[in-house]
């Protein structure tokens, strides 16, 4: 009886933290500028982004939410690694900041670092992908991309 009561015990407390948990969702579209490092042809391009974007979603912690975004990528399309760092902002003046990477291909995972205000102490992760990104030189302007991805993920914050 008493091991039934352990084990009974334990498994609340295993899987009370993720009652706390939420489901978050939203799409972002960004705008970017890259640097290349090099131009030698037969190596893969090392280069530095920054983008900046804008959410929408139907959940109100989310929509207008603002991002900046920097890193650095080895190679191009499927076959790039890629790891960065991003903050964003909501609506109230709030910040978070949430690690990118590495990853390879158009989807992401991430995770949270911390934030300010209500969003101090967050935990969590997500992930993210392409929903359309321009093409190699058909961007708005040379040395720039554009898209848009749907992220998807669970956050939880200190009680």
């Amino acid at each position: 009886m008493i091991r039934f009561i352990i084990l009974v015990f334990l498994a609340v407390i295993m899987f009370l933290p993720m009652a706390n948990a939420e489901n978050f969702e939203y799409t972002a579209c960004y705008s970017g500028t890259y640097t290349l490092f090099h131009n030698v042809k037969e190596l893969p391009p090392v280069l530095s982004y920054a983008e900046n974007s804008i959410a929408t979603s139907d959940d109100k912690r989310f929509n207008n939410m603002t991002f900046h975004c920097e890193g650095v990528q080895l190679g191009l399309g499927n076959k790039r690694e890629v790891y960065g760092y991003c903050t964003s902002k909501d609506i109230d003046g709030n910040v978070t900041i949430v690690e990118i990477g590495p990853y390879s291909g158009s989807e992401t995972q991430g995770k949270f670092i911390e934030g300010s205000g209500k969003w101090k102490g967050v935990t969590g992760s997500f992930e993210w992908s392409t929903v359309v990104r321009s093409k190699q030189g058909q961007s708005a302007m040379p040395g720039t991309y554009q898209g848009c991805r749907k992220v998807k993920g669970t956050f939880e914050l200190p009680k």
